[in-house]
């Protein structure tokens, strides 16, 4: 696998000294980041076998290894990457949106209430994904227009998305009562897969967002803007402009989540997507995107969301309490922030 286009280059020769010998292995772990994930990927899911084998023929050879856990699986991982790929690109454009599970929820009742008010399930789903477009183009005014630090526009609108949707809960109760036919856009039994169309959809959104932003020229705009906002303004980029439409894709990508979210379930929730946006952005930087900007890639952020559901699902099949696996991902986040200010320190000093 070859390193992502925007990895740095090598660093200078060692000097010697402690911090001298760090440089050249930060870089090194930069710029093959994503075979690192792997391989970290490869241990975590040899680990979490070793340490659930089960000589119960239900969970042959192990509770995490079974056909069943591990197709079990593909559901959250699908659900997670396509919000994930919106979450790079506003990561790589130098913000980010913590926003995305209370607008998964938003977008999830909207689509609930209008499949029950208009039976059609087109109607549903554009109300859903509405809703995410409107969330992510105020986010991205709030933060272009009116220069509101991200963290505090996108914590706003993830106060009000979710208040929006725990008012009507408390209101009226869990949405419910949909038809069959809406059920099926993520339950679709497909080459035994239950979920095959999610899961399908998750993979073409996937390599067509990779595909866009290696080679677009209006996406690969946002690595430019997120590598230095000044020099991107110079060379002639609106940077207002394509960060808002970064936001927007990103309330879209979070949206279409919600409404996938609504049909698997079968109910619209007021808990749809609690903590989601921290277990996003934790993938993401994993994968080597940076909280810098200018950084990541698709592929990384893909396999970041395996690894954390890998995580996850493991530490369940040991009977690990839900209050120690919250534990257990902050202490994750916090390690993969952590190396990343380290990254970007070695950069600075070039």
């Amino acid at each position: 696998m070859s390193a992502p286009p925007d990895a740095p280059p090598p660093a200078p020769p060692s000097s010697g000294t402690s911090a001298g010998l760090s440089k050249p292995i930060l870089d090194l772990l930069a710029r093959y980041r994503e075979i690192i994930t792997v391989a970290i990927l490869v241990v975590g899911c040899l680990s979490f076998h070793l340490l659930t084998l089960s000589s119960n023929p239900d969970n042959w050879p192990s509770i995490f290894a079974n056909p069943s856990n591990l197709r079990a699986m593909l559901v959250p991982i699908a659900m997670d990457v396509i919000v994930a790929v919106g979450m790079l690109i506003v990561l790589v454009c130098g913000g980010f949106d913590l926003s995305v599970g209370s607008v998964l929820a938003l977008a999830g009742l909207a689509t609930g209430k209008a499949i029950n008010a208009t039976g059609s399930i087109p109607t549903a789903v554009l109300a859903g994904l509405t809703v995410g477009l409107v969330v992510g183009l105020v986010n991205g005014v709030v933060v272009t227009r009116f220069g509101v630090n991200p963290l505090i526009a996108t914590l706003g609108t993830m106060s009000v998305a979710r208040g929006l949707v725990l008012a009507d809960t408390q209101a009226h109760g869990n949405t419910r009562g949909f038809p069959d036919a809406f059920k099926e856009l993520a339950w679709s039994p497909v080459f035994g897969l239950d979920a095959a169309k999610l899961i399908l959809g998750a993979l073409v959104l996937a390599v067509v967002g990779d595909l866009l932003l290696r080679n677009s020229r209006w996406l690969r705009q946002v690595y430019y803007i997120g590598g230095n906002e000044s020099a991107a303004r110079l060379s002639g980029i609106n940077v207002p402009v394509v960060r808002a439409s970064a936001y927007m894709i990103c309330g879209l990508l979070a949206a279409l989540a919600g409404v996938y979210t609504t049909s698997r379930y079968g109910e619209a929730s007021g808990e749809a997507g609690v903590g989601l946006e921290l277990r996003i952005i934790a993938a993401c930087v994993i994968g080597g995107a940076s909280l810098s900007g200018g950084q990541g890639t698709v592929l990384g952020a893909v396999l970041g969301c395996i690894l954390m559901n890998v995580i996850a699902n493991g530490l369940t099949g040991r009977g690990v309490e839900p209050a120690w696996q919250q534990v257990a991902m902050g202490t994750i986040l916090i390690a993969a922030v952590t190396f990343d200010t380290a990254l970007t320190r070695l950069r600075r000093t070039r």
